[in-house]
């Protein structure tokens, strides 16, 4: 679910009386399911939708609006359906505005990361942050907005995805050898095909293979159903980040 967090400066927004007032952003829908990844799994509560809401700018006055915003997913694992979570920004005023985001925190099972940590060797920050936790996990993290300037009556859409297939795959690693007792892929229109190789054609392909992720699934299973077993009231994902609107003046 994604909710505001209320705060002092979002007080003195409603003060002045800002139409700006988010409601809860997705409800995390509960179902019960098997799946195969591991045999000694069965019966795993699955997950999740998410909801579009409005949210109206009009700065009356005031030049920044901002406000706090979690997300939130219950539960994780591979092979469930991606999670995606989206509203819309409609500009209601006669100034435009541009559209920014901040991220403050994000919790993974047992770990939490913020803006300005170290994370295999590079610092954290809004340009880079979910590209290096998409390094270390097998799930994907990816946000977006269809636009960050709205004029008067235009919209914006804000999204936030995770998506965690039942294989996923990695690029061969530099330096590989051609082993034929591995299944190679090749990607082709966003899907994997198995290709068949030899130790010549394998290097005339070498820049465009790819191999089974099993082993990462594997361990970031393990993870996500440990920690949900030890913690059944804690959310496998915590988000927390800031949505900016400044007024903009061309």
């Amino acid at each position: 679910m994604m909710k505001m967090k209320k705060n002092k400066k979002n007080k003195k927004i409603n003060e002045i009386k800002l139409p700006l007032i988010p409601v809860l952003l997705s409800t995390i829908m509960l179902i019960y399911g098997t799946y195969a990844w591991f045999t000694y799994f069965s019966d795993v509560d699955s997950t999740m939708t998410g909801h579009v809401i409005g949210w109206n700018i009009d700065f009356d006055g005031s030049t920044n609006i901002e406000n706090e915003y979690e997300i939130i997913i219950n539960n994780i694992y591979p092979g469930m359906d991606d999670y995606v979570n989206e509203f819309n920004i409609t500009n209601s005023g006669e100034a435009s505005a541009k559209i920014t985001t901040d991220i403050k925190s994000i919790s993974i099972f047992d770990d939490i990361y913020e803006i300005g940590d170290e994370l295999n060797g590079e610092i954290l920050n809004n340009e880079n942050f979910f590209e290096l936790l998409n390094k270390k996990y097998s799930f994907k993290f990816s946000t977006g907005i269809s636009k960050d300037i709205i004029h008067t009556n235009e919209k914006s859409v804000f999204s936030f995805s995770l998506v965690w297939p039942y294989e996923t795959y990695i690029k061969l690693p530099d330096g590989s050898l051609f082993d034929k007792e591995k299944e190679y892929f090749v990607l082709n229109e966003e899907n994997y095909t198995k290709i068949e190789l030899n130790s010549a054609t394998f290097e005339e392909n070498k820049d465009n293979i790819y191999i089974l992720n099993d082993e990462n699934d594997t361990f970031w299973g393990s993870k996500a159903y440990d920690f949900k077993q030890l913690n059944p009231d804690i959310p496998s994902i915590k988000l927390e980040l800031i949505i900016n609107a400044t007024q903009y003046i061309e």
